[in-house]
């Protein structure tokens, strides 16, 4: 069941950089990791682990709903940098701790604004309105009646980026791990165009992780 999931999110175009990270399968224990080549690519890592964040939360939601129980372990560190996260399978136990802050189903009802806001605060990012945060090169036809906000972080290490993926597909999913794309851009710099376009000199606080645009 494992294997199947993941060699299905693999194939899906939805989790860019199918490349930068890796996984293994054992009985019912699933290892993501990041691609040994890219531990000292700052960048390509921290999208790698943004993407293994994102896995996890939709195999969370697809564990829930064959009524089986799941234990997720992280744990980025210097001294094994490719290997991310565990998921375990395992039987339904009530008392088992749900690792994701727990959003409440009205919140798939909210107006962008309100759903953003609300899930944004949940998994303690902070998020605040902007200008048109980029260059003027780009073909603005696409980016035209959007409003426009920042996400930042206090800190800015793995298990941040971890906890940006969760962020991300929690927002985009709707419970059903589909990327509702009418309604958010997301912007969290994991194309290279991403960061020539960027312009950086707008006031930003702490650490920037995503530029986010709704229709007004």
């Amino acid at each position: 069941m494992l294997k199947n999931w993941i060699l299905n999110i693999k194939n899906n175009s939805h989790y860019f950089g199918s490349t930068q990270w890796k996984y293994r399968v054992s009985g019912n224990l699933l290892e993501l990791s990041v691609q040994p080549q890219l531990n000292e690519q700052k960048k390509e890592y921290r999208c790698a682990v943004i993407t293994i964040g994102q896995i996890l939360k939709a195999l969370s939601i697809k564990v829930e709903r064959t009524g089986s129980s799941y234990l997720i372990q992280s744990f980025p560190n210097l001294e094994a940098p490719e290997i991310i996260a565990t998921i375990r399978l395992e039987d339904r136990i009530e008392s088992s701790k749900d690792p994701f802050p727990i959003l409440q189903s009205e919140i798939y009802n909210y107006s962008g604004e309100e759903k953003l806001r609300s899930i944004t605060e949940k998994y303690q990012f902070d998020i605040a309105k902007t200008d048109l945060p980029f260059r003027m090169d780009l073909d603005l036809e696409s980016f035209k009646h959007k409003t426009w906000f920042v996400l930042t972080s206090k800190h800015n290490n793995p298990f941040t980026w971890l906890n940006l993926g969760n962020w991300k597909e929690s927002l985009q999913s709707g419970g059903d791990a589909i990327p509702n794309k009418e309604l958010f851009i997301i912007f969290d710099f994991c194309c290279r165009q991403e960061w020539e376009r960027i312009n950086l000199s707008f006031p930003v606080k702490d650490h920037l992780q995503a530029v986010i645009a709704i229709p007004t």
